[in-house]
């Protein structure tokens, strides 16, 4: 009982941690206390590779408990995984301006990898960490809608609730999802789409530096492969 009551406790510092830090870039440049790269650094050190990346993985190495039973229909997850991603698109009205509107290269470069930054992050939590905190699928649906919806609130410094009430219902949909196939690489794949189309669309982050956002995505992919063998290793493991 200790040992769970630990767990939990260290799964809520870490998750208001990565809340802060997704929360802190936008509030500082909203305050205009700080210029320059401060609250880039913030969002793609500390908040993608520090809070969503480094942390979370090495908490779910030593802490995983469970799993949630996969119902496998692969039919039916897929099925809501390309409704949700078609959804949020009509929603959030990014799809008829990803088909009218040409950028140059570097501008979908460079929101492709802050795409990775913030779709890593919530992938590790929501699709990784959860399922094996949370063995109850109704409630592991509703606490991954409730991540999703205001994790979104906060990033976008408490201002925009269309955007969070947009990403609560992706949530809801991907952690459906995700009880029927089991799959985190699919979820990966949706979660993706659906921040990449979303951030195209509202163009946050439009003189973010690129090298910045580069070195970030490395600094990432670095962690993710040192761990390569037991983020897949427990993801195959997890499936049968």
């Amino acid at each position: 009982m200790k040992l769970k009551k630990n767990t939990y406790s260290q799964f809520f510092l870490l998750l208001t941690f990565f809340f802060v830090c997704w929360a802190a870039p936008q509030m500082l440049q909203n305050m205009r206390l700080f210029s320059g790269l401060l609250p880039q650094i913030l969002f793609s050190i500390v908040f993608a590779v520090i809070a969503g990346t480094l942390l979370p993985l090495e908490y779910s190495r030593y802490r995983l408990l469970r799993t949630l039973p996969a119902k496998r229909n692969l039919f039916l997850s897929f099925f809501i995984t390309l409704l949700v991603v078609f959804l949020i698109s009509i929603l959030s009205e990014a799809l008829p301006g990803l088909l009218t509107t040409l950028h140059p290269i570097p501008f979908y470069v460079r929101y492709a990898l802050l795409s990775f930054c913030i779709s890593f992050g919530l992938w590790v939590f929501a699709f990784f960490i959860l399922p094996r905190l949370i063995p109850d699928a109704a409630a592991y649906i509703l606490c991954t809608a409730v991540f999703f919806g205001f994790g979104f609130f906060a990033q976008s410094a408490f201002g925009d609730f269309l955007l969070s009430l947009e990403m609560f219902i992706a949530g809801l949909l991907l952690a459906i999802a995700q009880v029927y196939h089991n799959r985190p690489w699919l979820s990966f794949v949706a979660t993706y789409l659906i921040i990449a189309s979303a951030m195209i669309h509202r163009q946050p982050y439009n003189d973010f530096p690129l090298w910045l956002a580069s070195l970030s995505c490395i600094l990432m992919l670095w962690l993710i492969f040192s761990r390569y063998r037991y983020i897949f290793r427990s993801s195959r493991h997890h499936r049968h």
